[in-house]
């Protein structure tokens, strides 16, 4: 006879079991205490939105124009100056990058040898950085390539010190805009509507593995960002680069002081003023403040931008835009190749191997006295060496014993 009640409660357990993970796929998210995705029409118009933000934003991937950043680090923890000011002339065709720039130091005596002027050019196969005095003239003898141009946009293109956020490139974006992240989180969704310095908004928010951003978007703008708000913790990443989390993060101070893991980072974005060039509502001033916590330290840092000179329709043809003027057989570092020994030089516009360095430093060029004596000295030396060579050899030869194997 057959085992009834055996038989119904396999039936009934299958049956609970199908109903818990039934349940366990709608509860779940609600419950771990992380953020549920979005669905229906809230996330379906912020999505309108940030592609609208996003078609805005996209006008100035051609453009030139000037950068004056006058920032502030006050109370921080990482022993930089107070004061300080960037001035920037930007010059972009898509892809192609170049960032000129004079980094200053007012009134800072210490920091005074830190007053420099460097120059980015970057395009999708090579990035070329170099930097020389302010007051120097002629051409930089010594240079940086890479050819990791997503890092390279983000650390000599368009970033916190040269005004990106004003375009969309905030800190933990890299190269991609803010509104880029924003759309592939499942959280994103319309948060209402508010008013930001009379102009009516949109408030899209959304958790990224970046951190959690609210945008204030103006539609009557263009949808252009009036104000941002981010906070990263502690197990976010902090920028698009990291591999590690915030809390695995440790800062190096000018004095070569470590300090602790992060904890937390908070920014603002705010204070924008728009003008109107053709047909695209452009920012041509805000304030970005970002402060970030290592443990108990802080290192704040407040951004006043202001741009001017703005010209969407820029012709390069016949400028000196993305033409790298360094100093013919200037010495490059080739981020690229750091391990072979080659030593690589700029050459008739191109990063070509120019020797061999098998030292841990960068050799003196051939065109100092004390290299060429030091060379004709080593020829001598190398010389020497070889007749003693060829007469031990030829002595050693009347005691070898030739011994023939046979098969």
């Amino acid at each position: 006879m057959r085992d009834v009640f055996s038989e119904h409660s396999i039936w009934f357990v299958r049956y609970a079991l199908v109903l818990q993970c039934f349940a366990g796929t709608l509860l779940v998210p609600a419950c771990s205490g992380g953020t549920p995705p979005a669905r229906g029409p809230e996330r379906d118009e912020a999505v309108t939105l940030l592609r609208r933000c996003l078609a805005t934003q996209q006008a100035t991937d051609r453009i030139t124009c000037e950068v004056i950043n006058e920032r502030e680090l006050p109370d921080s923890a990482d022993g930089w100056p107070r004061l300080q000011r960037a001035e920037s002339l930007i010059r972009r065709d898509g892809d192609r990058l170049d960032v000129s720039q004079k980094y200053w130091f007012p009134g800072t005596a210490g920091f005074k040898r830190q007053t420099q002027r460097w120059r980015a050019v970057t395009t999708r196969e090579r990035g070329v950085l170099y930097y020389n005095g302010i007051e120097i003239t002629e051409p930089a003898k010594k240079g940086i390539t890479d050819q990791d141009w997503t890092g390279w946009f983000a650390r000599h293109g368009l970033n916190e010190t040269t005004g990106g956020p004003l375009d969309g490139y905030f800190p933990p974006c890299g190269c991609r805009r803010l509104a880029e992240l924003l759309l592939e989180s499942p959280s994103l969704r319309l948060h209402g509507t508010e008013s930001v310095s009379g102009a009516a908004c949109k408030v899209v928010v959304a958790k990224t593995p970046y951190g959690t951003y609210s945008l204030w978007l103006g539609e009557a703008q263009g949808c252009v960002p009036l104000r941002v708000t981010y906070e990263i913790t502690a197990d976010d990443f902090h920028t698009a680069s990291d591999k590690v989390p915030f809390r695995e993060v440790t800062l190096t101070n000018p004095k070569g002081k470590k300090l602790v893991a992060g904890t937390s980072s908070r920014a603002t974005y705010e204070d924008v003023v728009l003008r109107q060039v053709g047909q695209v509502a452009v920012p041509v001033a805000a304030t970005f403040t970002r402060i970030e916590w290592y443990g108990d330290m802080n290192v704040h840092k407040i951004n006043h931008y202001k741009r001017s000179n703005v010209d969407l329709h820029p012709a390069f043809a016949g400028t000196q835009a993305f033409v790298i003027d360094l100093a013919e057989g200037a010495l490059m570092n080739n981020m690229t190749d750091q391990t072979s020994g080659i030593l690589y030089v700029w050459k008739e516009g191109a990063v070509v191997p120019g020797g061999t360095d098998f030292s841990a430093s960068i050799p003196d060029p051939l065109w100092k006295a004390g290299s060429r004596a030091a060379g004709y000295a080593w020829g001598v030396a190398g010389a020497a060496l070889f007749v003693a060579g060829v007469w031990l050899t030829v002595r050693s030869k009347k005691h070898y014993t030739r011994v023939t194997i046979q098969e």
